[in-house]
């Protein structure tokens, strides 16, 4: 008799901490099940994955809840007289996620804008300085397949850029197209081809273009970059004129004139 009541006892004990060691979180709608060690378990559990702040296991939990199996092992969680526990373990949940949610945007955006501002610290601390292009170290060349050529004539490593007029079909991304840069005075940068050469090295273009190509090309010397900065009309055509620069950050060896 006395192992029973000690058991009993032992019951009552372990069902009374699990209720205490819970969230708020649906407390009232689990009010008449404190006493029931399972539906104590899902409390336990439903609060548990709250307080992990793990988005994607609130979303897992939540998306099982919504579509959770009829009859054993879940018996509570189906029945129909679990249907207001239920559903506020959902609603729960969604909230968690929208307050989530928020958090992770509010952090993303904070720790963009620090990083935005280290990188104009950076830049007004080492500085930028600009150089014309060195395209007189590239010599061009076409290949029999008619494949168009450049190559580093120059004693010095060579960094080029370069982009087309007309590209050659819509897989083509070498036609000039302008994308955000933090080094171009304009802010933007049209080179879409891009590649290094050692001396006497060769780059050969991956096309070989039929009829009329136009080609703006940038070359600079070890150290520096290259920009294709803007273009003085709002079309470009074989007719414009593009801004092209070097740049590199004036603290550096490579920022001394040649």
């Amino acid at each position: 008799m006395y192992p029973r009541k000690i058991a009993a006892a032992s019951l009552l004990i372990f069902n009374w901490l699990f209720y205490c060691s819970v969230h708020a979180a649906c407390e009232k709608e689990f009010d008449e099940y404190k006493s029931d060690l399972e539906v104590l378990r899902i409390l336990s559990r439903f609060n548990n994955n709250l307080q992990s702040g793990d988005i994607e296991l609130i979303k897992k939990s939540m998306n099982f809840y919504e579509h959770i199996p009829e009859g054993p092992p879940y018996y509570f969680e189906s029945s129909s007289f679990f249907k207001p526990q239920l559903q506020c373990m959902i609603n729960t949940y969604g909230e968690k996620l929208k307050q989530l949610t928020i958090a992770r945007e509010l952090k993303n955006s904070a720790k963009k804008t620090t990083e935005a501002k280290n990188n104009q610290a950076h830049g007004a601390d080492e500085g930028i300085v600009y150089f014309p292009s060195d395209t007189k170290c590239l010599r061009r060349g076409v290949t029999k397949d008619g494949y168009e050529t450049y190559t580093n004539t120059c004693s010095t490593t060579i960094k080029f850029g370069y982009c087309h007029v007309h590209p050659r079909d819509e897989n083509d991304i070498t036609g000039c197209k302008a994308e955000s840069s933090t080094f171009s005075r304009s802010g933007y940068n049209y080179i879409t081809q891009a590649g290094g050469l050692e001396p006497g090295r060769t780059h050969t273009k991956g096309y070989a273009y039929e009829g009329a190509q136009v080609t703006f090309l940038v070359a600079c010397r070890a150290g520096r970059s290259p920009l294709i900065e803007s273009f003085n009309s709002k079309k470009i055509t074989a007719a414009s004129k593009a801004n092209m620069s070097c740049w590199a950050f004036s603290n550096t060896k490579n920022a001394k004139g040649e």
